[in-house]
C-alpha cells in the first residue's frame, strides 16, 4: 500500500454529481454480495467481441471466478476468496484496523480464451481520457469490518512532468466482498503538470453500468483510465 502512494496514488471523489447517494456500506445498487456472487448486464455487449469473463486477483495471474456471458449480456459468477495482504499504515488515513487483510480484483473479458479488454461498472464508455465526474466501481475483499477515512497526496516527476495525485477517502467496509466507487473530482493538465483529485466512498450511483472497455494490448498503447484504476486497486495492498 505504501508503494502505491509512492507511485502516484490511486485514482479513479465533495462534488458527487455522478456517483450518487447511499452512504451505506451495503447499498441496494451493489452488484456483489458479501459472499462473492458478482452479477450484472454488460450494456454494450457484442458476442463477436467477448464471450466470457474471468475475475483476476490483481497481483496474481490466477483467476478467482469465471463464467460465460449470456446472449443478452447478463453474467453471474461466484468468486472464491483471493490471497489476502495486510493493509498496513497509510499517511493521512485513519484506518480502524491496519492489520486487516484485503484484496481487490479486475474483471476481464475474453474471446475464445484470449483476453480482449476489461469489464467495468462505470458511467463512461472509454478509458482513453480523464475528466471530472468519471466514476468507476471497485470490488474489494476484507477479512473483517473496517473504516478508512482521511486525505492523502503524493507527487512524482518524470520526463519534465510533475503529476500530483490527491485522494479523499471515506469508506465503511464490511467483512467479505464490498463494492466501492472511485470518482474524479478535480482534473487539470498543462505541459508541465497534471493534478488529479479523487474520492473513494461507498456511494453507488444509479448511472453506473457494466461496460466492456476494449483494450489496446495489441498495439502497446496505455490508456489513462486503465492505469488509474490499477493505481486505485493497489490501494488495497501493502
Amino acid at each position: 500500500m505504501k508503494t502505491f502512494f509512492k507511485v502516484v496514488l490511486f485514482v479513479f471523489v465533495s462534488v458527487f454529481y455522478s456517483c450518487g447517494k447511499d452512504e451505506n456500506a451495503s447499498s441496494a445498487d451493489s452488484s456483489i454480495t458479501s459472499t462473492g456472487v458478482l452479477s450484472g448486464t454488460i450494456v454494450n455487449y457484442n458476442s463477436s467481441l467477448i464471450d466470457s469473463l474471468k475475475a483476476d486477483y490483481y497481483t496474481s495471474k490466477d483467476f478467482i471466478g469465471k463464467c460465460r456471458v449470456a446472449s443478452d449480456g447478463k453474467f453471474s459468477l461466484n468468486l472464491s476468496i483471493p490471497v489476502l495482504e495486510k493493509i498496513g499504515n497509510v499517511e493521512g488515513l485513519d484506518i480502524s484496523d491496519t492489520t486487516a487483510l484485503t484484496a481487490s480484483l479486475e474483471l476481464n473479458g475474453y474471446l475464445k480464451d484470449v483476453k480482449v479488454g476489461e469489464i467495468m461498472k462505470s458511467n463512461y464508455t472509454t478509458d482513453s481520457l480523464n475528466k471530472v465526474g468519471m466514476c468507476s466501481a471497485l470490488m474489494v475483499y476484507v477479512d473483517r469490518p473496517i473504516t478508512m477515512k482521511g486525505e492523502t497526496s503524493d507527487s512524482e516527476s518524470y520526463n519534465g512532468l510533475v503529476e500530483t495525485y490527491s485522494s479523499k477517502v471515506d469508506l465503511i467496509l464490511k467483512k467479505g466482498w464490498n463494492e466501492i466507487t472511485n470518482t474524479v473530482n478535480i482534473y487539470s493538465k498543462t505541459k508541465t503538470n497534471i493534478n488529479t483529485t479523487v474520492i473513494l466512498s461507498n456511494n453507488i450511483g444509479k448511472d453506473l453500468q457494466w461496460r466492456f472497455i476494449q483494450s489496446n494490448f495489441q498495439n502497446g498503447r496505455s490508456n489513462v483510465r486503465s492505469l488509474q484504476l490499477k493505481k486505485s486497486r493497489r490501494f488495497f495492498f501493502n
